[in-house]
């Protein structure tokens, strides 16, 4: 069980509903922080930022990437880039499954 915190309580909410892009700037900055992958990380002459926390603010560089991987010739704007979150995707339905 875990406390969240009030002023985070709403982005929980939008992080479940895989409404990423909306949540407030203040907590994807702690996630691009707070997370173990690269984030506009500097690679010799190369910058790279995980495409999981691209989606984070729908970039032009993931969106590209992905109308080209897919072969399709647009993701309107409001989309998000990636799906919500599974059930699978957390460790707890990891131990309720076993």
């Amino acid at each position: 069980m875990f406390d969240i915190p009030m002023d985070y309580v709403l982005d929980v909410e939008l992080f479940l509903q895989g409404a990423y892009s909306k949540m407030q700037a203040s907590t994807k900055k702690r996630i691009y922080q707070m997370s173990s992958l690269p984030y506009n990380a500097s690679m010799g002459s190369f910058t790279i930022s995980s495409p999981i926390l691209q989606a984070l603010d729908r970039t032009k560089t993931l969106r590209s990437h992905l109308i080209s991987s897919l072969g399709i010739t647009s993701i309107p704007e409001t989309n998000e880039l990636i799906d919500s979150p599974d059930k699978s995707w957390f460790i707890e339905h990891r131990f309720k499954n076993s």
